[in-house]
């Protein structure tokens, strides 16, 4: 049983346009418009359900012609295509012996999933409605009623719901916005003024749930089990009007405080809340009864694209094979991916149709669910070092601040660079031991960085993997082995005069960006600040004097390319010093 209140339109389930061809635009014929899919206004976001698609997709593609990026969307659907082409070969090689063989493994492998349901927890996703842009109207009421979005002409960051109605929506250039909407009105983003609103709604759903877990500064899951079995017992009401009077009075208070609406998902289980939360938005909530039978049918007609996690690429080849519901991943073609996708993708799909996630916010789960934390920033166009390292060190700090108030630590440091001609870049070290250290994790990604300029980029990413429970007894013992390996020394900067216990090579593009982005004025302080310490503010005599820990190591790595030298560092639990 699912039911919807509040004054939000929804947006449903939604139907595709030609769901039933199978032409999937491998073809020559096809090639055009399923690049033109590819691209095309996502329309499952909340408040473009009327929007004319057509139209705007003309305007978007227009507006790409001859861009960087529709070269490469080109080749990413070349890849997809050739992908998908391999996958129908092998779909049409499948036997009736085999194919009834996987249908039987697949089966088997529901019904372990099916042991694994749990009903006892009533989980809540609160989604801020348009959060950057409700704050800028909150704040500036004469942008109320007109179209508007968050952002620039590079990227726009989210609109309100007016520019929503011409098409123009998060992830989109700003310049596309306009061609969309010429009234449209592009504001500057505020952060500090997000991420105030946001603590102060983290405060109040803390009151519910004192692990109340945020996804981002506008999202946040909040287990209400106690609060709405104490409501039942008070009222002897049932479980939906308890839990929809709970959640009611979550939103209203967080409007109260804020004066900014929230939207709600009400499940078993995270899963299902996260995907009710965008069932009635803006301002509404969704209930979805914590009972088997109402989980399925909530999940059955469900597109696949709209479970997280499965996106666009994901979601097209699923198409293709004539999957585009949850209800098609249980039908008669689950045998069909067990065989054509690895185990770990059968799993998810499975999971995912049956509507199974966690149910629990608390610490502990955090740390079983969540594999990664990270932050990344869109931006316009930069190739200035010191511009690139000052918004690495912005990044490092807030997945720092994130693990420190999750009591999280991370082995991995991943670095995700996109280019301007859309090239996306990842690259990780994984550090001696789990750290939540600052300079650890901005050492780490400078180094990084460093090896890889010059770029031009507009957009930088960093993520924590590996994640462990900074209290646990098993990271003590990890830490009480590591401590073994020598320590890298602590090293000041001569310009800045900071002090990082980081790889000389970070500390090289550390000192280098300084130098390019200090004034004539700052820089003669540095120079004197420098003199007083000792050595000379220069690149060369600063190094001399600055022990280089695995020299020796460092040397041997060089005659090997790097992914063998990276594979190879991690595997002996090395630093990684990168030249």
């Amino acid at each position: 049983m699912a039911s919807r209140s509040g004054s939000g339109s929804g947006s449903g389930s939604g139907s595709r346009k030609g769901e039933d061809n199978d032409d999937d635009g491998t073809g020559a014929s096809g090639v055009g418009a399923a690049l033109a899919g590819r691209m095309a206004l996502n329309t499952n976001k909340a408040g473009m359900g009327k929007v004319d698609a057509e139209a705007v997709n003309k305007i978007i593609m227009s507006m790409s012609e001859g861009s960087r990026y529709l070269e490469a969307e080109k080749e990413r659907h070349a890849r997809t295509a050739v992908r998908i082409a391999d996958m129908k070969a092998r779909a049409s090689k499948i036997g009736a012996v085999q194919r009834a063989g996987m249908a039987r493994k697949a089966a088997v492998m529901l019904e372990a999933l099916e042991a694994e349901r749990e009903l006892g927890t009533t989980m809540v996703l609160v989604d801020m409605d348009m959060f950057y842009a409700a704050i800028e109207e909150r704040d500036n009421p004469e942008l109320r009623g007109k179209p508007m979005a968050v952002g620039g002409m590079s990227m726009i960051s989210t609109s309100n719901y007016v520019a929503r109605q011409y098409g123009v929506r998060a992830a989109m250039p700003g310049y596309i916005g306009k061609a969309l909407c010429p009234e449209l009105i592009l504001v500057k983003s505020h952060f500090d003024k997000y991420k105030a609103a946001a603590a102060t709604i983290r405060g109040i759903l803390a009151e519910y749930d004192e692990h109340v877990q945020a996804v981002s500064l506008d999202e946040a899951y909040v287990d209400i089990t106690a609060r709405v079995k104490a409501v039942m017992d008070a009222t002897g009401s049932s479980h939906e009007i308890a839990a929809g009077g709970v959640v009611a009075e979550m939103r209203q208070r967080i409007f109260d405080a804020t004066h900014l609406t929230a939207s709600a998902g009400t499940g078993p289980n995270k899963l299902v809340a996260k995907i009710a939360a965008d069932m009635n938005k803006p301002n509404g909530q969704t209930y979805v009864a914590p009972d088997r039978d109402a989980v399925l049918s909530f999940m059955a007609r469900l597109p696949v694209r709209k479970v997280p996690g499965i996106g666009k690429v994901t979601a097209q080849v699923l198409d293709a094979l004539g999957v585009r519901t949850c209800a098609d991943v249980l039908g008669e073609r689950r045998g069909e991916l067990l065989l054509l996708f690895s185990a770990k993708s059968s799993r998810f799909f499975f999971r995912a149709a049956l509507g199974l996630g966690s149910g629990s916010s608390t610490t502990t789960d955090v740390v079983r669910v969540r594999k990664s934390i990270g932050h990344e920033r869109t931006f316009g166009a930069v190739s200035a070092r010191n511009q690139l390292v000052a918004k690495l060190s912005s990044l490092a700090g807030m997945v720092v601040r994130d693990m420190q108030a999750k009591s999280l630590k991370g082995a991995t440091v991943v670095l995700k660079l996109k280019t301007t001609a859309f090239k996306v870049i990842s690259r990780s070290t994984t550090l001696r031991a789990p750290t939540d250290a600052f300079d650890d994790v901005y050492g780490a990604a400078v180094a990084m960085l460093h090896e890889e300029l010059p770029l031009t980029l507009r957009l930088m990413g960093i993520r924590m993997t590996g994640l462990v429970d900074a209290r646990s007894a098993s990271l003590r013992d990890h830490l009480v082995r590591a401590s073994a390996a020598p320590l890298l020394p602590p090293l000041d900067c001569p310009v800045c005069s900071a002090q990082l216990r980081i790889s000389t090579a970070a500390m090289s593009a550390h000192v280098e960006a300084c130098l390019e982005g200090v004034t004539e004025d700052a820089a003669a302080k540095a120079a004197a600040g420098s003199a007083k310490a000792g050595p000379a503010a220069t690149l060369d005599t600063f190094f001399a004097h600055a022990p280089l820990p695995h020299r020796a190591s460092r040397a041997r790595r060089r005659k090997k390319p790097r992914r063998q030298r990276k594979q190879g560092a991690s595997a002996a639990g090395q630093v990684i010093v990168l030249d």
